[in-house]
């Protein structure tokens, strides 16, 4: 399905094509693209150029020196913080292998110690994965606006690197563990590494933990998102009404205003004029 839908798509764009060139509508002229904002300002305020008849500051290219540091500075970071998710990763196996450890020590919890186990740092790994995700959203949009890309290519380039690798390896480094590495490092009997034994499969495989992790991941990203498109907007209505003290939007007051006016107009039918009944109709702000 896949195949055919790219093929499919390919073949329009060059049918499309096709048809503009023989229209004389196809715009083989090369187009620039512009600066971004953020570049052009910090050229402005970190170029000694002077307009020689306005004696206005002109934007010059950034040097590649200046911006090496903050790429290094920002790719240094990059790779701390997959590190500090490699890091949660072993965190959650040693959780594991400690409360397997604990559980086995009761009797009652005994039969039930391995799937409490794995749904629990199941359930633990969904929270790390949501917390990171959300966190590094934001640095990676703040690092890529300091590196001072030239243009908007080149910042969406080097932001979709950035998000590309953390969200692959926040989300795919313990289902990895679990499918391919899980069980090879147990070794002989009574060997320990830092007083604890490695984890090992179940003697039918580690399919059913690997299948309980990717549904809680799956299902629990799922139900954030739609908890969050849901309770989002009720939670900042009330911070804005009741905590904050913020402000209506211009929207709303002209909303309140309108209702008010019909209001009005409906008390007293007979001296409202049209214009004014079609302004109560038609909300204009939304037209523009």
């Amino acid at each position: 399905m896949s195949a055919a839908a790219t093929f499919f798509v390919e073949g329009w764009k060059r049918y499309n094509t096709d048809v503009a060139w023989r229209l004389g509508l196809l715009d083989t002229g090369s187009h620039e693209e512009g600066m971004r904002l953020a570049y052009l300002l910090q050229s402005l305020r970190s170029s000694s150029a002077h307009n020689s008849y306005s004696s206005k500051p002109e934007p010059v290219v950034i040097p590649i020196w200046q911006r090496l540091p903050r790429i290094l500075a920002s790719g240094v970071t990059v790779i701390f913080f997959l590190c500090l998710i490699l890091a949660a990763v072993i965190g959650t196996i040693i959780y594991r292998i400690v409360l397997m450890q604990v559980l086995y020590r009761v009797d009652s919890m005994r039969p039930f110690a391995a799937i409490f186990t794995s749904v629990t740092t199941a359930i633990l790994n969904l929270i790390v994965i949501l917390i990171m995700s959300y966190f590094y959203s934001y640095l990676a949009l703040k690092l890529t606006d300091w590196e001072y890309p030239r243009t908007q290519s080149e910042f969406e380039r080097s932001y979709t690197v950035k998000v590309f690798l953390f969200q692959f390896i926040n989300y795919y480094s313990s289902i990895f563990y679990v499918a391919f590495f899980k069980g090879n490092f147990s070794g002989l009997p009574g060997r320990r590494v830092l007083g604890l034994r490695p984890e090992d499969c179940d003697s039918a495989g580690c399919m059913v933990e690997l299948v309980i992790l990717l549904a809680t991941i799956m299902f629990g990203k799922t139900a954030y998102n739609s908890a969050m498109e849901f309770f989002n907007p009720v939670i900042l209505t009330i911070f804005r009404g009741f905590s904050l003290n913020v402000p209506e939007a211009r929207s709303h007051r002209i909303e309140q205003f309108r209702r008010q006016k019909r209001k009005e107009m409906y008390s007293k039918v007979e001296t409202v004029r049209r214009w004014e009944w079609d302004y109560a109709l038609t909300p204009t702000y939304d037209q523009f």
